[in-house]
């Protein structure tokens, strides 16, 4: 009998903070099953986990995170020259070293990823502006915006290391200006914003209500005046609420920082730097998906259901397989 075709689609899986490659046992089922029964589906998917980057290995920087994941798929494309393009799907945390990584791997010129065409980039729940703006769960207890704003950061430092001084915009102390907000632009020798162009699709998940680490206007880049939206409302799902396209941005060149946000000085507001992180990087063009776990039997949870809620992970599934919006 002929063997089965070699997969050509790469489709990655990167875990958040303090988390492992087993985090996504059921999404990579989930996944590589609805790859299998699609008759549409052209192209086999190898569904990888990724392992470069699992418990404290999260704690050391986001960049450092980003060039060890870079590594991997630079090591996977070595040992499957057969693959010729890439999906990469990140949860929480995962979403930002997955920024970080695919800047060390554009090939500007030619628009690829490791010699791979980029297809579609999708976030679960990732604090796109950090979380220095405060967490959700913050919020719930009543905590003040003063006072997260005082132990936030020595908390964070301590328990987190690197990682959660860049998420706080802590780390400015030993760099030219902090992580994230670099990751908004192109620099020097890291094109952060065109390596995310480069996708044919970006595709951000957020919870609008019961996630207590990521809120959603981290999550999908928005700007404090945005309007959270209302679950009470019709939705397309038990879960899943509705999906917004980006907009229609005008053809050209990748503009510079400069052209789409407005300069930060040293008395920037908390607020004023989340805006101007939120408008450069929808300068991109991202999809956005509004999920709400209201009526899970533990709708708290709702953070890490994000990454293995049967609805979300079917939906993820069929966007991953269906071909890009720009394609």
């Amino acid at each position: 009998h002929s063997s089965s075709p070699k997969p050509t689609h790469l489709i990655l899986l990167v875990n958040g903070i303090f988390g492992t490659a087993n985090d996504w046992d059921f999404a990579r089922a989930a996944i590589s099953d609805e790859a299998r029964a699609d008759p549409s589906n052209t192209e086999s998917a190898f569904v990888h986990a990724s392992r470069a980057n699992e418990f404290f290995a999260t704690f050391g920087g986001i960049d450092e995170a980003g060039k060890r994941l870079a590594s991997e798929v630079k090591t996977l494309r070595r040992e499957q020259p057969e693959l010729t393009c890439i999906s990469i799907v990140g949860h929480s945390l995962g979403g930002l070293i997955s920024r970080a990584a695919i800047a060390h791997m554009l090939d500007a010129k030619a628009g690829t990823l490791c010699g791979l065409r980029p297809r579609h980039f999708v976030t679960l729940s990732t604090p796109h502006l950090g979380v220095f703006t405060g967490l959700p769960i913050t919020t719930w207890l009543g905590l003040k915006d003063s006072l997260y704003s005082a132990i936030a950061p020595p908390i964070g430092s301590t328990v987190f290391n690197r990682t959660g001084e860049e998420l706080l915009i802590d780390d400015q102390k030993t760099t030219s200006q902090p992580l994230l907000v670099e990751m908004t632009s192109d620099q020097p020798d890291v094109p952060y914003l065109s390596a995310l162009a480069a996708f044919k699709q970006r595709t951000a998940y957020a919870c609008v209500e019961y996630d207590h680490l990521v809120d959603w206007r981290s999550a999908t880049m928005s700007q404090k005046s945005d309007a959270v939206p209302p679950f009470s409302g019709p939705r397309i799902g038990r879960f899943i609420l509705n999906e917004v396209p980006p907009p229609i941005a005008p053809s050209g060149a990748m503009p510079t920082r400069s052209e789409y946000a407005p300069p930060l000085g040293a008395q920037s507001t908390n607020d004023e730097i989340a805006d101007s992180m939120a408008q450069a990087l929808q300068s991109v063009g991202w999809h956005r998906v509004d999920v709400c776990f209201d009526s899970a039997s533990v709708p708290y949870f709702s953070h890490y259901y994000m990454q293995d809620g049967a609805e979300v992970v079917k939906h993820v599934a069929e966007l991953l397989l269906s071909p890009p919006q720009n394609d």
